[in-house]
This record gives structure tokens, sequence and C-alpha cells, in this order.
């Protein structure tokens, strides 16, 4: 019976732990819109000096949400004229 208790106790830790990490992984992933403001608080910020904070926050996007998301943010900030961030090439070949 006393095993019975344990068990369930340990089912309890591990389901709030597991809800923890959960938490904690959406936390640390980034989204576009949260990159959009932290790209827009760089240039208000650092002004043409902001290229390396710039880097970080694409660096991010690029591994969270691929390149096309990572294009995207290039395009809609001309990152390539201002900072020379140049876009990703598609992962499509065109041979």
């Amino acid at each position: 019976m006393a095993g019975g208790i344990w068990c369930r106790r340990w089912k309890i830790y591990y389901a709030r732990l597991a809800r923890f990490a959960s938490i904690l992984q959406r936390s640390l992933t980034v989204n576009l819109d949260d990159a959009k403001k932290r790209i827009e608080a760089a240039v208000t910020q650092y002004g043409q000096h902001a290229a390396p904070a710039i880097d970080l926050v694409m660096a991010e996007v690029r591994s969270d949400m691929g390149a096309h998301a990572f294009n995207e943010l290039v395009e809609d900030f001309d990152l390539e004229l201002l900072y020379n961030i140049a876009p990703m090439e598609s992962d499509h070949s065109n041979s």
C-alpha cells in the first residue's frame, strides 16, 4: 500500500516537471513578432551599430523558424542594405 502512495506522488511530480519543461521550452523559442520587436529595439538603441545585436536575433530566428522566416525579416527591415545581413539561400536547388 505504501508503494502505491509513492507511485502516485512520483506521477504527480513528473507531470508537474513535464508541464514546467513545456512552459520553459515555449519561453525559449523565439517567434516572429518577438524577433521584429527585438530588431526594432536594437535599431532604436544602437542605430547604425545595431548589426551585432540583430545578428543574435537572426541566429535565433534561423535556428527556431528556418530560412523563410529569416529571409522575411531581412526583407522587412532591409537588413542586407543597412547592416550587410544577406538573405539565406533556399533549401531547394535549381539543378
